[in-house]
């Protein structure tokens, strides 16, 4: 990919031609598995927030503990059963929005730092609205300087 290519599309299809060996099943799947990740990503930041563990998502649930692992480690498929599921178990109503491919989303979700396992981790921050001509439109921040903030 060269540095020339900036705009999301132009992104999108260096990362196509990257990945062009994969067939279009494969890349359904691959759709798959990130659609549910998402979902998860969500019902984990909302059991976060409730202080709710796997464990007792997996009691809610009426599903063994080593299921709801599998899950979220995508093991397991995740269907539209399950998701309901753990909006019951969760008190929550997915919400679901469409927005062009390309399109930068206007609201960004609001981030939460991971928890430092070492000083030398380091996480990634985008702004709010990236300019992709810009070369600083991606931040690192080392864990230190972070909890200096």
């Amino acid at each position: 990919m060269s540095a020339s290519k900036n705009s999301p599309k132009d992104v999108q299809h260096a990362f196509d031609e990257l990945l062009g060996g994969f067939s279009e099943e494969e890349r359904l799947e691959q759709q798959t598995r990130l659609i549910g990740h998402a979902f998860l990503s969500e019902v984990e930041r909302v059991m976060n927030e409730q202080g709710m563990t796997r464990k007792g998502l997996a009691e809610h649930m009426a599903v063994s503990p080593a299921f709801v692992s599998r899950l979220f480690s995508g093991d397991a498929p995740l269907s539209d059963r399950h998701k309901a599921l753990m909006q019951r178990a969760l008190d929550i109503v997915f919400e679901v929005r469409a927005r062009e491919l390309y399109a930068v989303p206007e609201e960004q979700p609001e981030f939460h730092y991971p928890e430092v396992k070492s000083p030398t981790d380091h996480w990634v921050l985008y702004i709010k609205r990236p300019d992709y001509n810009r070369s600083d439109a991606v931040l690192q921040v080392s864990a230190n300087e972070a909890n200096a903030a």
